[in-house]
């Protein structure tokens, strides 16, 4: 008796662990994919496609939420993009929006672009609400699978990384800033001069 309670305890064990095992292994895995754009010939994507200051921002294929088409970081060569990782019910995402609309607004008509990927796991209504609460203009990405934020190794929301003309990731912040504060204009300014 004692002998068969030992094998089910076990059992229940093992049972308990294979969801566990099963997301470890899934979480690796998407890791190891990749969506959008490949790296150039002859060169290998782990030596020049990273998420890091210095490297070139790996590609994406996204859904953008209004217009309902699919874009490219590829797209947007020749600007400069500030790419956002966001979700409605983050308080510092909040925060940082509306200084964000100001920011595209000042900028809109130049090599410029914002891609606000959102991670909402709340369906797509809740993130049009926010859109519109927000009066937010510029492109609404949504990575529903979160295999881009996963590419990009986003821990924490909201993460925003600001891409040259080049595809040249300048700069990587991570928490909700004010974007209109003239350190900020200027960079953009810079990098869209160059």
């Amino acid at each position: 008796m004692e002998l068969r309670y030992r094998v089910n305890h076990k059992e229940k064990k093992v049972k308990l662990l294979l969801p566990v095992l099963a997301i470890v292994f899934t979480f690796s895995f998407l890791l190891s994919c990749s969506d959008g754009d490949d790296p150039p010939q002859g060169s290998s994507k782990s030596s020049q496609y990273k998420p890091e200051v210095g490297y070139m921002a790996p590609g994406f294929a996204l859904e953008m939420m209004k217009e309902r088409r699919v874009v490219n970081l590829s797209d947007y060569k020749g600007k400069v993009v500030l790419l956002n990782f966001w979700a409605s019910w983050c308080f510092p995402c909040r925060e940082e929006m509306p200084s964000m609309q100001e920011l595209y607004q000042i900028f809109k008509d130049r090599d410029f672009e914002i891609l606000a990927v959102n991670l909402d796991k709340f369906g797509e209504e809740k993130v049009f609400s926010f859109v519109s609460n927000y009066g937010l203009t510029f492109p609404i990405l949504l990575d529903k699978e979160l295999k881009t934020a996963l590419s990009y190794e986003v821990r924490n929301i909201p993460t925003t990384y600001v891409i040259d003309k080049n595809g040249i990731i300048k700069e990587k912040i991570i928490g909700g800033i004010h974007w209109t504060k003239s350190e900020f204009v200027n960079k953009i300014e810079t990098l869209m001069g160059s």
